[in-house]
């Protein structure tokens, strides 16, 4: 399944809704349990062993996604544009127990 909104790609175990479907057996590993994910699937989402993937059970489903990338300071203020900047709005005079 795709996200376009927010860039990402993901998978869902179970009531998967890529082209392909295969089946799969969760093993024992260490003190948790492990799903390998068929090649197929990793080509699709572009992942790769030791990608980073976030976890998350919705509707008695797990979703596994790509995950995001934690942008620097530095990287978020390339996007800045001083041309969309909000100029200060007049809210008008106080009423009630505001306190300005």
């Amino acid at each position: 399944m795709s996200d376009k909104s927010q860039g990402r790609k993901e998978m869902r175990v179970m009531n998967a809704t890529q082209p392909s479907k295969e089946s799969t057996v969760l093993q024992k590993w260490g003190n948790s349990s492990g799903v390998r994910i068929p090649a197929s699937f990793k080509k699709i989402l572009e992942i790769e062993n030791g990608t980073i993937l976030d976890l998350e059970l919705v509707n008695n489903t797990i979703v596994i996604r790509k995950a995001r990338k934690k942008q620097t300071l530095d990287e978020l203020l390339e996007k800045y544009d001083p041309e969309k900047e909000h100029k200060e709005l007049n809210w008008g005079k106080p009423e009630g127990d505001e306190m300005w």
